[in-house]
């Protein structure tokens, strides 16, 4: 989901105003960390360094929603495109790529990517 933020205008070389549109897309929509719901990308991103799951910080997603239960990472929502993900159990969301190197699978679409190791209970896997 694009958030529509503002129209700017630009002053061209000409004294022209050009419209334009800026998005921004939200990368984490919310983490559910001890109870609680986490929505600043800032608060986020620190609890995936202290819970040393900042890799998923370096990859490259949209509207995700995640869950830290016991130190692990559950992927409920989202698009992952790139990046490494090293223990997750994956509830629903699409993998469109990327190395999975050690998990569970309950769902989500996988259709482009790499799995090196994954426990399958579900989902739709075409890599």
């Amino acid at each position: 989901m694009m958030l529509y933020v503002f129209t700017a205008l630009i002053q061209g070389l000409a004294h022209t105003h050009i419209k334009t549109k800026i998005y921004i897309v939200m990368r984490f929509v919310e983490l559910r960390y001890n109870d609680n719901i986490i929505t600043k990308q800032e608060k986020i991103h620190s609890i995936l360094e202290k819970e040393e799951m900042d890799w998923l910080i370096d990859s490259e997603l949209e509207n995700v929603i995640i869950e830290i239960k016991n130190h692990t990472l559950l992927f409920h929502k989202g698009t992952f495109y790139s990046g490494d993900i090293h223990y997750c159990i994956w509830i629903d969301g699409d993998f469109k790529g990327g190395v999975f190197e050690n998990g569970i699978i309950l769902g989500g679409n996988f259709t482009n990517g790499k799995i090196k190791s994954a426990v399958r209970k579900g989902g739709t896997i075409s890599v």
